[in-house]
């Protein structure tokens, strides 16, 4: 049995059809015979489509029977009237065959066979009619609008039928282009869509001009099109006239010869190009600068508006290279914020790649899921502290969902996102299945439940709860809900509401989690009481039967368990670091010092505080001190005369902040522990207590330490936040600072004078000019590069007179310069009093910040390296020490500004600038070049044929040893010997290929001496690893 190619809707087919297909276990075909059986019965979904089945006829037509013998029943279809607006033009007939015979009118032909005649007519004149019916009448009807469509003609060849446009079309057509005058590409990009797929003729484009616009702008149309045209007739682009390219009345062409097939094509090339350059577009740069990326725009919306407008009010090509580089630098500065900081981190060409930024865009614009999922899911820290230690509140509910994702159905539309496939493992036959609720392995699937959960809770305390919200609290965590209430009635009533409420909206309570009306609950692993917060003691005995760890991964697996506690564990940080570092080993490492930590951090967990919930009614105390480069502190609440604790935080400083000195490291942590602690005190005012003048050090060392960025972010903090309030307290731990009634109190050391005795070159060194000075210097280095040599020298003057200057020897650096000058100033001031002026940061740096912490690290950096101008920096560090009373000043360079400071530091730099180039010439006798090959000529060459053949093409001669030389004293060597040659000077120094050879080439000759050359280069790791030309390593052969 065969199926017939084109279906059938005859059920003795269907049927037999169908037991093959079971008996066989094709089961992935019987979905596909199915939709025929149902179709043969449901004449609702025949007429849903456009089509109508009538009757199944035995013969068979003659066309599809050549054409194709499997073909086993002809369907007859017929138009329904009542909806013709949905239907399409007809598919062509068979091709007739020569036995037809003609009919009698209008080409009509007759098909006998069986007894039975069938009529058909033409398709041009079937087009949009009703098929013929069997009694030979033609069914009236209303005739339908459509385009101009290619068909098949009676004896097989191309016809185009004439078909005008629908006014619910044109209609349609005309909401999509808008309003001509403000947006003519808009207009034009539907009009070429409209003559792209429908192709229409003359008539049908005046009919679609006069629907798009008024006569005003369809005269500017035509007489863009006249403009268009002439200048083809000019460059000989066209052939015609002006009348027949742009004709304004019905030309009739013929769309079925070729002649009026060529003209309608380019009429409509040219009423594209007529409606895009009709109205003169107005140049308004502002307009596109003004076009911002919408919050939840995606970047290619946000991207095609920008091209939108460029189009509209630029004369900007956005598909030519400078159209997309001015929109790449566009696209870059007006997106949303989160992703304009993506793009601004992009370096070299990709900060003008079009592409490279939208992608980029795109990760950051479907990342905002994820941030809103990780925001969504807040910590158990931040639901607590919604609880408020409102401490009226005392009794307490806690309902745990069962199976809770399950209680969210899955809309049709989104269950096959969710297919899966499944054998069952005793039949081994495999079922496609897809999910019905919300699934458990889906990522979203806690924010999608969590949001739904969300709105029916306040649904429900807006629609049922009639008790003041001051006197309840509901808290919602994924599926923890936590309900708390002033009195015990009131918690009671509002337990059964929600009860019943969660009933009728599907969900499942777990009665064995269930904790209903109680004055303490443990909620989210903390155990909650009136006002008091503490650790589980489940939790803390789960943690503290982890044995000691064997391996990286327990030890990870231990300090992320007892990292979740450290809010209630006193200088956590300090404790946990040994274990820390044995994490960074790559070894596994476990000494006295991690079993030491591993013990107290269990010892911390058993005697964990009972921390207090916040209560933003009343002020915040937090205690910030910094010990070994972690920022630690405590924030504390007032209950009557004590202090009780809601948090104790530690905080690794970053790597940049670690490396200031003590005092400055306690501004850092000062400001990373209020960024922490107002996560719990959420704008109440806090009162920041630090053993540090963290404002004065700030003020008056944070430039010598800090970037501009950072110092800036500090100031914002500690200065204009009006939450803020900075005290000095003489506690140097947190301990000491709870156990005291006294908070404020002077210090023992003054922060800014360490600062300045142990990082300072010297103890009186300072930054601003000194009174009474015996005189004021002016100091300047200058390094620049003239005809490939790097000139050097230094300055020292005073406003009117030069004291000093010298050249420097040639390929001395700019820094080394300025450390010179600065050095010699210092030294010709030896028992006086100075001022001395440097535009020179780096020199200003090391006598005031860098130097005196250098020398007491040997001159090493935080890495362990020798640092530059080791020799000179010990040099300045000597010289500072020379005069009586110093001050060193830094000065902004190459400014035009009047005053003697800038007059001075002018005359500085053009000095040192002339004395660069008095360098003197110092004469050497330099050994001559020998010949590489020299080494290799006491032997007998052993000489190829093709290496004779090259000593004859440069005419060269034996010598005495047998080596060919020419006459210019080229050497011609063997390859085996010019590899071994080429590899041993180019180790040298490294040689590129081209420059290797053309070293060589004077001295000695050989066959394939560049590529041999290339090979040494691409063999050479350390060319292969710093030269990105070099991809390949060759491997020598033989």
């Amino acid at each position: 049995m065969q199926w017939p190619r084109n279906g059938t809707l005859n059920h003795d087919i269907i049927t037999p059809m169908m037991h093959y297909l079971q008996a066989n276990g094709k089961w992935e075909e019987i979905p596909y015979l199915d939709l025929f059986y149902y179709l043969g019965r449901r004449t609702d979904w025949q007429k849903e489509c456009g089509i109508m089945v009538l009757t199944v006829a035995n013969e068979k037509c003659r066309g599809c029977e050549n054409r194709d013998q499997k073909a086993d029943n002809l369907v007859k279809y017929k138009d329904p009237e009542e909806d013709v607006s949905l239907l399409v033009s007809p598919s062509a007939p068979p091709p007739e065959t020569a036995s037809e015979e003609e009919g009698e009118e209008g080409g009509e032909t007759r098909e006998k066979g069986d007894g039975k005649s069938k009529r058909h007519t033409p398709i041009s004149k079937r087009t949009r009619g009703h098929l013929v019916s069997k009694k030979g009448g033609r069914e009236g009807g209303t005739h339908v609008m459509a385009p101009l469509r290619e068909a098949v003609g009676p004896q097989g060849d191309r016809v185009m039928v004439k078909v005008p446009f629908s006014p619910n079309d044109l209609m349609i057509w005309k909401q999509s282009a808008g309003s001509y005058r403000e947006d003519p590409d808009r207009t034009a990009r539907v009009v070429k869509m409209v003559i792209k797929t429908q192709n229409p003729d003359w008539n049908d484009l005046q009919v679609l001009l006069d629907t798009l616009m008024d006569s005003t702008e369809k005269e500017m149309v035509l007489r863009a099109m006249t403009e268009k045209a002439r200048e083809m007739i000019r460059l000989r682009v066209a052939d015609g006239t002006l009348n027949e390219l742009v004709p304004r009345e019905d030309p009739e062409w013929d769309p079925n010869t070729a002649r009026g097939h060529q003209a309608l094509k380019e009429y409509q090339e040219l009423l594209i190009e007529g409606v895009r350059t009709g109205i003169p577009k107005t140049v308004n740069w502002s307009k596109l600068y003004s076009v911002k990326q919408e919050k939840n725009e995606s970047p290619s919306a946000f991207l095609e508006r920008l091209k939108e407008t460029a189009r509209r009010y630029t004369s900007l090509e956005v598909e030519g290279e400078a159209g997309r580089l001015q929109l790449a630098l566009i696209f870059m500065g007006q997106s949303q914020e989160d992703i304009r900081k993506k793009l601004q981190k992009l370096e070299g060409e990709d900060t003008r790649n079009l592409e490279k930024l939208l992608e980029v865009a795109w990760k950051v614009y479907n990342n905002r899921e994820k941030e809103s999922v990780r925001k969504q899911q807040a910590s158990m820290l931040a639901v607590l502290q919604q609880a408020v230690g409102r401490e009226k509140f005392e009794w307490f509910t806690v309902i745990d969902l069962k199976d809770a994702f399950f209680c969210i159905p899955l809309a049709l539309e989104s269950r096959k996102y969710f297919a899966f496939e499944w054998e069952n493992p005793d039949t081994g036959r495999r079922r496609q299945l897809t999910w019905s609720r919300l699934p458990q392995g889906f990522k979203n699937s806690p924010t999608i439940f969590g949001n739904q959960l969300a709105r029916e809770l306040e649904e429900w305390k807006t629609t049922q709860v009639t008790v003041p919200s001051m006197f309840y609290v509901v808290l919602q965590y994924v599926d923890d809900i936590f309900l708390a209430a002033t009195e015990r009635d009131i918690c009671s009533q509002l337990t059964i509401s929600l009860l019943n409420m969660l009933g009728q909206g599907g969900y499942r309570v777990s009665r064995d989690k269930a904790q209903l009306v109680r004055t303490e609950v443990v909620y989210l692993g903390c155990e909650i009481s009136k006002g008091v917060r503490k650790l589980g003691t489940n939790r803390i005995a789960a943690i503290c039967a982890i044995p000691v760890p064997r391996n990286h991964q327990e030890l990870r697996s231990f300090l992320g368990m007892v990292g979740w506690c450290r809010l209630w564990i006193l200088n956590f940080g300090l404790l946990a670091r040994p274990l820390y570092e044995a994490l960074k080993e790559v070894h596994w490492t476990w000494g006295r010092a991690q079993e030491k930590a591993f013990l107290e951090l269990k010892q911390a967990l058993k005697e964990a505080p009972a921390l207090g919930l916040p209560d933003l009614s009343k002020d915040f105390q937090l205690y910030v001190t910094e010990r070994h480069r972690l920022a630690l502190g405590v924030l504390t609440q007032k209950i009557g005369p004590w202090k009780r604790p809601v948090g104790y935080f530690s905080k690794q400083l970053d790597t940049v902040s670690s490396g200031w000195p003590g005092c400055l490291r306690a501004v850092a942590a000062t400001v990373l522990l209020i960024q922490e602690a107002r996560k719990l005190t959420l704008g109440r005012k806090l009162e920041v207590y630090v053993p540090h003048m963290v404002i004065a050090v700030l003020e008056q060392k944070g430039g010598h330490w800090l970037s501009s960025s950072r110092l800036l972010q500090y100031q914002a903090l500690l200065r204009e936040q009006d939450d803020i309030e900075l005290k000095i307290t003489p506690h140097l731990n947190p301990a000491e600072f709870l156990r005291s009634e006294r908070e404020e109190g002077e210090l023992v050391h003054d922060c800014v004078e360490i600062i300045e005795q142990v990082y300072a070159s010297r103890e009186d060194l300072k930054d601003a000019p000194i009174d009474s000075p015996d005189w004021e210097l002016f100091t300047d280095g200058s390094s620049f590069v003239e005809n490939g040599t790097r000139y050097a020298g230094y300055a020292v003057v005073t406003t009117l007179q030069v004291i000093e200057a010298k050249a420097l020897p040639p390929g001395t650096s700019a820094q080394k310069a300025e450390i010179r000058a600065l050095t010699r100033a210092l030294e010709l001031s030896k028992g006086k009093r100075v001022n001395v002026w440097t535009d020179s940061k780096y020199a200003f740096g090391v006598v005031h910040v860098h130097g005196a912490l250098w020398k007491e690290r040997g001159l090493l950096t935080s890495q362990g390296s020798t640092i530059k101008h080791r020799d000179e920096i010990l040099l300045l560090l000597e010289a500072v020490r020379e005069p009586e009373a110093v001050a060193v000043m830094h000065v902004p360079g190459h400014r035009k500004e009047d005053g003697k400071i800038y007059q001075g530091n002018r005359l500085a730099d053009k000095t040192a600038k002339r004395v660069a180039k008095e360098i003197k010439i110092q004469s050497a006798l330099i050994p001559a070049k020998g010949n590489p090959a020299d080494s290799y000529m006491k032997d007998e060459p052993p000489y190829l044929p093709d290496d004779v053949k090259l000593a004859h093409l440069v005419k060269a001669q034996k010598n005495d040893k047998g080596w060919y030389v020419t006459a210019t004293g080229q050497v011609v060597v063997p390859a085996k010997i010019m590899r071994a040659i080429l590899e041993t000077e180019h180790y040298k120094c490294h040689w590129g290929a081209e420059a290797l050879v053309k070293f060589l080439k004077n001295e000695v000759i050989s066959n394939q001496m560049l590529t041999m050359a290339k090979r040494v280069n691409a063999t050479c790791p350390t060319c292969v690893k710093n030269n990105p030309l070099v991809r390949k390593q060759f491997r020598w052969e033989g």
